[in-house]
Formats: C-alpha cells, sequence, structure tokens
C-alpha cells in the first residue's frame, strides 16, 4: 500500500520544477512577448508612414503644428500623467491627430543607454501605459519647433514588462529620439530632477504670469528665452516600487527644424545596474535554490522534501534583514574607513582648503537667498557643485551607527549612506547654518539607516567629522512634520544646527517626517560615547502644531523578535525532524 502511494506521488517532483523554473523565466519570458510585441507594433507604425501620400504628410504636420501653437498661448493647466483621465485636457480632435492608418500610435521613442524602443500612443491612461509610453494631453505633439515641450510618461516597475524602469540610469548629455512620421527628432538630455506628483511646473511650456505673484518683465523675457526652443520630457514614477515621487528626464533638441537626421549609434549594452533586472536577479536565484534542493534530494519522501525546503527557505526570509542590515553597515564601515585614511594624506587647515571655502560660500549664499530652492522634505536630487562626493562621518552613539554623509539627497546618495539635502547647509558648522541630514527608515530591507531614530531624546549628542575638524551636536527637541512643510527646516538665524529627518511611521514610505533638532557644543568635553540601542518605549509624541502621533519603537522591537522566534521555531522543527528519523534509523538497525 506504501508503495503504490509513493508512486502516486512520483510527478510531484516534476511538477515543483517546472513550476520553480516558470517563476523563475516568467520576467524575461514576459519581457521577450512584450519586445516582439512592440517590435510589431512600430514596424505596422513606420509602414503606415511611409504609405502616406506628400499632401496627407504634410496635412497630418500641420494640424500637430496648429495644435502646438495653440497649447503655447492657452497655458493648459498640467496635472500628475499618472492621475489624469482623459478628457482633462483641451480636445481638439486629440485621438486623431498624429493617427496614421487608424492605428492609435503617434510616434515612437528610442533610448539608445538604457536599450528601449517603445511606441508613444495618445494619452495616459492604464491601458496606454501598460503597452508603451503615453503622451500627456495638454502638452506639445512630438513634431517639434519653437515653442513646444512634449511630455512622454512610462511606467516603473511592472513585472511583466521593463518599459521606463531603468530611466534613472539616464544623465545629463544622454540622448533620445523620437521618430515621427518618417522623421527622428534627436534630443540631448540637460536635466534630471525628481519632484512630487503635484509639481506640474517643469512640464509647462511656459509659465507666463502668476496671478498671486506677477512676473516682472525680466523674468517674463528670461524664461521666454529657456523656453522658446523644442524640448522634451520622459516622466516616471520613483523610487523604484515605492512612487512616492516623479522622475523628470529633460531633454533639448539637437536639430533646428523639422528634417530626417540620423539616429543615434550603436545601443549600449543594458547597465548590470538595472532595477528591474536586479528584483528578477534575486527571485531567480531563491527559485533556483530551491530546484537544487528538490533535485538533490529527489530520492527521499516529497513531503518531506518539500516541508525541509518551505523551512529552509522561511528561515531565510525571516532572518535575511537582519543579515542585509548587518552587511550594509559592514560595507559603510569600509567606506569611511576609506575616506579617512584620504582625509589623512590631504588634510589641511581651513583657510588653505578650496573644498572649505567654497562649502562656506555656499552656506552663505542659501542663507543670503532665503532657501528658495527647498520645496519639499524629501529626495531633492545632487548638488551640482558636489556632486558625487562624500562631505563627511555622522556618528550617532545612541544608534550605535556610523553614516557617511552625501551632498545631496539623490537616491544613489540615500541607499549608500545618509545625504545632505539641497539648499540647506553643508556640514562645516558656523552660525546661520542648518545642515538637514536625510536618511532611509524601513522601506528597503538594507537600507534601514535611520530605522531606530527614535532611541533619540534630548540631551544625546551626535558627531560630525568633515576633513577639518570634528562637530558636536546636542539633541534639542524632536518634531513631527507633513512632507510639504519646509519652514520646518529652515535656517534660524544666529544658529549653529543639525537636523536628522526620516520618514515617519516606521514603514510608511513618507506619510510624515521625523525630525530630530540637534544644536552645536562648542568647547564640548570628550565623552565615551557608549554605543547603545536603547528604546524608552513611548507610545506617541505630541508635535510642534499639538497633534499627537504614534511611535514605531515598540512595533520596530515587535517585528525583530517576531523574525527571530520564527526562524528558531523552523530550525527547531528540522532539527527534530533530523532527530526523529536518526532514532527511527538506531531503531531499526
Amino acid at each position: 500500500m506504501g508503495r503504490k502511494n509513493r508512486k502516486r506521488f512520483e510527478w510531484v517532483p516534476y511538477l515543483c520544477i517546472a513550476a520553480g523554473l516558470l517563476c523563475m523565466l516568467y520576467p524575461y519570458c514576459s519581457e521577450y512577448i512584450f519586445q516582439n510585441r512592440t517590435a510589431s507594433v512600430i514596424s505596422t507604425y513606420e509602414r503606415a508612414s511611409m504609405a502616406l501620400e506628400e499632401s496627407q504628410h504634410q496635412e497630418m504636420l500641420e494640424q500637430a503644428q496648429r495644435y502646438n501653437e495653440y497649447l503655447a498661448v492657452s497655458q493648459e493647466k498640467l496635472t500628475d500623467p499618472f492621475q489624469m483621465k482623459k478628457g482633462e485636457a483641451n480636445d481638439l480632435m486629440y485621438d486623431q491627430l498624429l493617427s496614421t492608418g487608424g492605428s492609435d500610435v503617434m510616434a515612437y521613442i528610442e533610448i539608445p543607454k538604457i536599450n528601449v524602443i517603445l511606441p508613444i500612443y495618445h494619452g495616459t491612461s492604464s491601458q496606454v501605459l501598460s503597452k508603451g509610453v503615453g503622451h500627456l494631453e495638454g502638452t506639445s505633439l512630438p513634431v517639434g519647433g519653437q515653442d513646444t515641450h512634449t511630455v512622454l510618461t512610462g511606467h516603473t516597475g511592472l513585472d511583466q514588462a521593463r518599459l521606463l524602469s531603468d530611466l534613472n540610469e539616464i544623465e545629463k548629455g544622454d540622448v533620445f529620439c523620437i521618430y515621427v512620421l518618417g522623421a527622428c527628432l534627436k534630443y540631448q538630455v540637460f536635466d534630471v530632477e525628481t519632484v512630487l506628483p503635484d509639481d506640474t511646473e517643469g512640464l509647462q511650456i511656459i509659465k507666463g504670469e502668476d496671478s498671486k505673484n506677477p512676473l516682472t518683465d525680466e523674468e517674463i523675457a528670461s524664461r521666454l528665452q529657456v523656453f522658446r526652443e523644442d524640448r522634451a520630457t520622459l516622466v516616471t514614477c520613483t523610487p523604484y516600487g515605492i512612487n512616492t515621487h516623479r522622475l523628470l528626464v529633460h531633454g533639448r533638441r539637437m536639430e533646428e527644424g523639422f528634417a530626417d537626421v540620423e539616429a543615434p549609434g550603436e545601443k549600449t549594452e543594458h547597465s548590470r545596474d538595472s532595477q528591474w533586472q536586479k528584483r528578477y536577479q534575486y527571485a531567480a536565484l531563491i527559485g533556483g535554490l530551491l530546484i537544487i534542493g528538490i533535485i538533490l534530494l529527489f530520492s527521499q519522501d516529497i513531503l518531506k522534501i518539500a516541508g525541509i525546503c518551505l523551512m529552509i527557505s522561511g528561515t531565510f526570509l525571516f532572518i535575511s534583514p537582519e543579515l542585509m542590515q548587518t552587511a550594509q553597515k559592514v560595507k559603510m564601515q569600509i567606506v569611511i574607513q576609506t575616506y579617512e585614511k584620504s582625509e589623512e594624506t590631504q588634510k589641511q587647515h581651513q583657510e588653505e582648503s578650496a573644498l572649505y571655502q567654497k562649502m562656506v560660500t555656499y552656506n552663505q549664499t542659501i542663507y543670503r537667498e532665503q532657501q528658495k530652492g527647498l520645496d519639499n522634505l524629501g529626495e531633492d536630487g545632487a548638488m551640482e557643485n558636489f556632486k558625487n562626493e562624500m562631505i563627511g562621518v555622522l556618528e550617532i552613539p545612541a544608534l550605535n551607527q556610523d553614516f557617511p554623509i552625501y551632498a545631496g539627497a539623490t537616491s544613489e546618495h540615500m541607499s549608500e549612506g545618509v545625504a545632505v539635502m539641497k539648499d540647506t547647509s553643508l556640514p562645516v558648522g558656523g552660525e546661520d547654518t542648518n545642515c538637514v541630514i536625510a536618511g532611509h527608515r524601513g522601506y528597503n530591507r538594507s537600507k534601514t539607516f535611520f530605522k531606530d531614530i527614535e532611541c533619540l531624546s534630548a540631551g544625546n549628542r551626535i558627531y560630525i567629522k568633515n576633513s577639518w575638524e570634528e562637530l558636536v551636536y546636542e539633541v534639542e527637541k524632536i518634531d513631527i512634520v507633513t512632507p510639504n512643510d519646509v519652514d520646518a527646516v529652515k535656517i534660524r538665524p544666529g544658529k549653529d544646527m543639525v537636523t536628522l529627518l526620516t520618514c515617519h511611521p516606521y514603514g510608511s514610505n513618507g506619510k510624515y517626517r521625523y525630525l530630530v533638532y540637534c544644536s552645536r557644543v562648542k568647547d564640548a568635553e570628550k565623552d565615551d560615547r557608549k554605543k547603545e540601542v536603547s528604546y524608552a518605549y513611548k507610545d506617541h509624541i505630541v508635535a510642534s502644531d499639538g497633534q499627537i502621533y504614534s511611535l514605531s519603537s515598540k512595533d520596530i522591537q515587535k517585528e525583530k523578535y517576531f523574525r527571530w522566534l520564527c526562524a528558531i521555531i523552523l530550525f527547531l522543527i528540522m532539527a527534530a525532524m533530523k532527530i526523529k528519523d536518526m532514532w527511527r534509523k538506531r531503531r531499526q538497525t
């Protein structure tokens, strides 16, 4: 009877292996099918464009240009492309413009650096964005010309297709092309920025006048000079998988007029840092390990195999966040040690250091200009004059952590450490400064730099070490604000401050901002800097506006204990199974 039951389940291992292979290959097969379908759509569009008579071609071009001319003077109010519904913008037979042979494709785009070729459709509906790039209705049609600004939108993070998932790899100087009506319009990237979803200023053709704050003649002239050109902007969601902000890639036309030009050169190899590829390579690794485990234990009882595989994978998943965080700490320590060694060889007096003087000048400038570029408390892009530079080390004994400090709160910088927000003071101290240092908290398993920030309380000290000295600051107070409350981190006249900033509550991906205000302690005595994470188990905090917010300390501890408890239980079950098997064999012998 037992032998019959075993034969009945002989197909189960093969089914498990097949299912594992399908899971591993799905994203790549899906992307392959999507690319083939896309190539067919683009090929059909090209044939339809070539079949147009000269009179038809000219008429379609003139209609598109008239549409663009109307938009240039009408100043259509734009909304977030990912929330815009059909019919909210100007119509003017929009769906029929640039439509060839009854197709809903108006053009197609090529981005050589990330090896992307996608059709461009009318509108930004969910149906459109699932099969290619959408043209934002209310912005210029992609035919070029003076006073035009084409906005093209694409998804990031879809599991069935890559689309614009790797748009974050685009940098200034890169090129993309729009193919329309048999012509190629080549654009060169001149700016990349991250904004909030409702910030559509960077998508407008020209701002004109603001009813609340009218522009001067000089301001209007300067803006006309900027916008009186041919530009295109690519829009997608960011950060990858979080989608709280919008990534804007601005391109300026490289050729004048509407003429056939050569397409970009050979496509570059796809970057190894592709976000889309990384996600699925990780999934494929896990699936492959499970399949290998099943194959190695093929001769054993299938139920036991399945149980062991599930328990091993479960144990790994439960403890992986702790392991990844430990690995990230080790990585940061290596970066910090390298920075400190280079410091020792390049040590200069403040007065002799060009970098120090540049940082001081920057601090004075933003204070004088009232931090006019500070518009939200989130990822805000790089500091142009301090790009990709590590500018110091942040030590927080109460968290038992040291962090590398980077200039500019970009996604890249905040994935490697903490970062000074643009249009806030750089960490060199001095009157009229407030260095706002932002760090992630809980959205990524390993990028949890300020995860335990609630351990800090009034009286705790933090230390900032730059290339010239060590600055000591003491925690003054804690506050919680909304992401658009920029006044909460503005420089206070006469003050020398550091403000630590992260999301709140833990795992919320940016619902609120948790602020730790610290004031400079000059001539501070040396202390032992006892490094110990200690929670004060408070349930809530009263913000400066009187609102009561729940704290995350207990939730973080419970999450940690739960992971380790589950991992230990699974390990003990596997050990018990092994002991039982050994005992049974011993009794049989």
